[in-house]
């Protein structure tokens, strides 16, 4: 069994631009529930273990004080490889900051929930069944069935961002599960979106992030929320013309914390 993990590069990668590359037009997910898995039983692996200086676990739910989130973060071991690439793809002043991997359906279900009721304040005429729609574009539902399992819940989705060398997160435009249109991976893509320095400074930032986690890392991203990834989930088969190869891992089909 790995217990530590240390990455060392057998070659020198390089390093990503300035941001100069725009973010290219992001395909939506509809219909990844169809997807097939062909689950590969590759085990979770214990991202506190990692020795490196390029990445930096944040778990934002924990910090948040969810109820069922943990200190302890989990990822398939084939997405923690790919993590790595990405951190060291990055400017080497940067390093990758992990806010979210691996979710149980508990914890899946209290984000939904509260955003749900977030909703229903803001939008007292809607229905249940619209309210259910309009949270649904932001929040996966918190399923557990292994067919067609939440993203987080398989080990193969990631919530990043980038850290600078004095241990300050770059500005994104948005902070983490902010369900706006700003949160929109390629809002600052826009040139009536992309006027003032600030957001000039978060489009060329959100750049260099999805260039390090998709074209280094080979994730795929969201098109509403430039802080996920995912990697051999459904959603990601979806996008590359694939099958799925992580369903729900074995040591969590129960989709609780084992």
């Amino acid at each position: 069994m790995i217990e530590r993990y240390e990455y060392h590069p057998y070659a020198e990668l390089q390093t990503l631009d300035s941001g100069k590359q725009p973010i290219p037009v992001l395909q939506p997910i509809d219909g990844w529930q169809n997807i097939q898995i062909d689950e590969s039983g590759e085990p979770l692996v214990n991202l506190h273990k990692y020795t490196g200086k390029r990445l930096t676990v944040l778990p934002q739910y924990f910090i948040k004080g969810y109820r069922e989130a943990s200190f302890e973060q989990e990822i398939r071991a084939g997405v923690f490889e790919r993590l790595l690439l990405a951190a060291e793809a990055l400017p080497a002043e940067y390093r990758l900051v992990i806010w979210d991997a691996w979710r149980p359906k508990s914890l899946q279900s209290e984000i939904y929930n509260r955003f749900y009721q977030q909703l229903m304040q803001a939008h007292a005429a809607l229905s249940p069944e619209e309210l259910a729609v309009l949270c649904g574009q932001f929040v996966a539902l918190p399923s557990a069935d292994p067919t067609q399992p939440a993203h987080h819940l398989t080990g193969g989705a990631v919530d990043v961002t980038i850290m600078d060398d004095f241990g300050q997160e770059l500005w994104m435009g948005t902070e983490f599960d902010d369900f706006s249109q700003v949160a929109h991976t390629r809002y600052f893509e826009s040139e009536e979106n992309c006027l003032t320095d600030r957001d000039k400074e978060a489009q060329r930032n959100r750049r260099i992030l999805h260039d390090a986690m998709c074209n280094v890392g080979m994730f795929t991203g969201l098109d509403t929320e430039w802080w996920h990834f995912q990697y051999g989930t459904q959603a990601h088969g979806l996008l590359t013309n694939q099958k799925a190869w992580y369903g729900i891992p074995s040591s969590k089909q129960d989709g609780r914390v084992a």
